[in-house]
């Protein structure tokens, strides 16, 4: 009656701080939390399960948008509240447990971009109340130097921006093409094939190299894998095959000796009855002897051989399953590599098609301004955007010097 007390006592007092803990997440979540924030990759939740342990600790949103539960599997948490996934994950574990104590919060939002006209553009972690200013200080301010109105710097400047530009179109069709081939990998196929989804890869000169080399390195890795696990294989079957060999002849020697102990339990009666001489009694018995002494090899043999299969067959599942598990590992980095690549890219146009060569700008520095554009989920933002604009998470903010006129991208023509 103490321990169930005791049990019951506990399990309450853990209730209550589950609880506490959602209370006290609801006060500090802020603005996001009130505008129902959705989840997307790169987001790090926190996950309390009280029922199971090995459920509960962190977990981030992959680049496909999911998560990884043990016992659960995968769920999708892309574009959902955590109210919608705490949902999801109850309908999936309702039937193993019964009124689960379940709390999925977010530790850790997933980054943001900053691009173009900054000190130190990149991805930066996000942080509570963020604002186009927040973001350029973050970044460690506007780019200036003491030429900013010179009309060869803002020239300079736009030739950087369309070599950055080049240099990450190659990075992304390389990364694509690669995506496409570990794709066919994972799904066990013959082949692959490459659909550029968008009109700046599809019109890349360099496209159907990286095709090539990639279907090489396709059907090299596929034969290689492919015959690792002929091999293993193989060496199953051969196994198989020993194994009941060995059997047989257990199986064989049991009999015979069986039948020996038969005629020495016969001759021994004879033998008290004075009709048989010792000699065949005594040579009975070393032959049974010898026959043990045999089954015994044959048992060890035996035994051997089943380890080695079953070594043999562990090396089978370790190589698919290592094989599978380095491919997806491959995929979602190529994923997040691809996200930045994308992110940088459309930072880069915006540069470009937002400063010219110098020839209208005022040479006045202190005349010298900036604009600013935000993409959210891919989507340039329709509104005009200041220092007190919001950034969320996953945005890119571009920051671009005035100009009067814009410059046109031209990417393949040098």
């Amino acid at each position: 009656m103490v321990g169930e007390l005791t049990y019951k006592t506990r399990f309450l007092g853990s209730k209550i701080l589950l609880l506490f803990v959602l209370i006290f997440t609801a006060l500090i979540s802020g603005p996001l939390m009130a505008e129902e924030y959705r989840l997307d990759s790169g987001d790090v939740l926190d996950i309390n399960l009280l029922e199971r342990s090995d459920m509960s600790g962190d977990v981030k949103v992959g680049i496909d948008g999911t998560i990884s539960l043990p016992g659960v599997g995968i769920v999708m948490a892309r574009g959902k509240t955590l109210r919608e996934l705490e949902n999801s994950v109850r309908e999936l574990i309702a039937n193993t447990i019964v009124q689960p104590s379940l709390a999925i919060q977010i530790l850790e939002y997933r980054p943001f971009f900053v691009l173009g006209e900054v000190v130190e553009a990149g991805q930066y972690p996000f942080i509570s109340k963020l604002n186009v200013l927040k973001a350029v200080s973050l970044a460690k301010g506007f780019r200036r130097n003491n030429q900013d109105g010179d009309p060869l710097t803002r020239q300079l400047s736009n030739i950087r921006a369309k070599q950055a530009l080049r240099n990450n179109i190659v990075s992304l069709a390389s990364a694509r093409v690669r995506l496409a081939r570990l794709l066919a990998e994972e799904a066990g196929e013959e082949t692959f094939n490459f659909e550029a989804r968008s009109e700046m890869l599809a019109n890349f000169p360099d496209l159907e190299k990286m095709l090539i080399e990639e279907r090489e390195l396709f059907a090299k890795r596929r034969d290689a894998y492919e015959a690792q696990v002929a091999q293993v294989n193989a060496t199953i079957s051969a196994g198989k095959l020993e194994v009941e060999s060995y059997k047989k002849r257990s199986a064989s020697q049991d009999t015979l000796s069986e039948h020996i102990q038969k005629e020495i339990t016969e001759v021994r009666e004879l033998r008290i009855k004075g009709l048989v001489p010792i000699e065949r009694l005594n040579r009975l018995i070393r032959e049974q002897l010898e026959i043990r002494g045999r089954v015994l090899d044959t048992m060890s043999l035996l035994r051997q051989s089943q380890v080695a299969l079953s070594l043999s067959e562990e090396k089978l599942i370790d190589l698919t399953f290592g094989h599978k598990a380095q491919i997806a590992q491959d995929i979602r980095s190529l994923n997040e590599q691809i996200a930045i690549l994308e992110a940088s890219i459309d930072g880069e146009i915006a540069i470009v098609d937002n400063t010219d060569d110098g020839q209208l700008r005022s040479s006045e520095p202190d005349n010298i301004g900036y604009d600013f554009s935000i993409y959210r989920d891919g989507i340039l933002l329709d509104e005009e955007i200041n220092f007190n604009t919001p950034v969320l998470p996953g945005d890119t903010l571009i920051v671009i010097r005035k100009s009067s006129r814009s410059d046109t991208v031209q990417l393949y023509n040098d």
